[in-house]
């Protein structure tokens, strides 16, 4: 099955609550590549600590960071620990050509490295307990869908 991102799904049935054993486990991915325009990566991150905070000092949500933003430290981290939310800051796009979404992450180098849905969803897919991905919005407000990952329970693209 494929769970496209997009702004709104039409649903005919209520999507019951994902169950986790807390706390809750997110992977936060920041791409800043080489060669695009900067972001403000220390804002993004200060801003989704402070809004973490209270679950943290209560014990139900806990954030690791991936150690640099290539698919082979996001696979590593994956090995690594179950994870509930993969969480990705950077920048996105559409992809004319093969008509599908992108996120851009770096490769060895921290230049950028435009990912697919397809692409991502490898190295995403088969992990029991992730059960949400959430682009960032910030900087998909252009993505016009077309990211669709295997497996995942629910994908946000969240409003710009």
């Amino acid at each position: 099955m494929q769970t496209p991102i997009v702004r709104y799904v039409q649903l005919t049935e209520r999507i019951p609550p994902l169950r986790v054993r807390l706390p809750l486990q997110i992977l936060v991915m920041v791409s800043s590549p080489s060669g695009y325009a900067a972001l403000d990566v220390e804002r993004e991150q200060t801003l989704l600590e402070q809004a973490l905070e209270p679950l943290r000092a209560s014990n139900q949500v806990d954030v690791t960071y991936v150690e640099r933003a290539t698919l082979r430290d996001l696979h590593h981290a994956l090995r690594k620990r179950p994870f509930h939310v993969f969480h990705f800051i950077g920048h996105g796009g559409f992809d004319r050509t093969t008509d599908e979404g992108v996120l851009l992450l770096e490769d060895e180098q921290g230049r950028g490295q435009e990912v697919d849905g397809h692409r991502l969803a490898t190295v995403l897919q088969n992990r029991g307990t992730l059960r949400l991905a959430k682009p960032e919005r910030s900087y998909l407000s252009h993505w016009s869908g077309g990211l669709y990952l295997n497996s995942l329970d629910h994908v946000v693209k969240a409003n710009p």
